[in-house]
């Protein structure tokens, strides 16, 4: 066996390692490029709350039917716990809040990132306004 195809097969061998148990971070998510839901995370993102905020996520409401200034607003959280502005989707939008307005609220909202085991990973949001 030659130098170069010793060192072709440890490279293969190497790069072709499939994940281990022992190794710190699971991979991405189940798929690739796509956000954790919370029910897939040991603990979910938590908003780091800011008085200087005008509009801010506030805690579900259970009463139904809700009342009509009510929004719902879904994004991901990165694993550094930053809103990232792309993914936002009003679920519900009253006419008096407009997209732009939330997004701009949205770039200031600061969370304690998703947890998979001591790894942070991103999250799929829906939080109410």
């Amino acid at each position: 066996m030659t130098l170069a195809s010793a060192v072709a097969m440890l490279l293969f061998t190497v790069v072709s390692a499939p994940f281990r148990p022992s190794e710190p971070c699971p991979p991405a998510s189940a798929f690739p490029g796509r956000p954790y839901f919370d029910f897939q995370v040991d603990r979910p993102a938590v908003y780091l709350g800011k008085d200087t905020a005008q509009i801010k996520p506030m805690e579900p409401r259970l009463s139904q039917p809700y009342p009509s200034d009510f929004a719902l607003a879904q994004f991901v959280i990165d694993s550094l716990g930053v809103p990232v502005p792309g993914t936002l989707k009003m679920l519900i939008q009253p006419t008096a809040l407009s997209r732009e307005l939330v997004m701009m609220a949205l770039i200031e909202w600061r969370y304690q990132p998703a947890r998979v085991g001591d790894c942070r990973v991103s999250q799929l949001m829906q939080t109410p306004l």
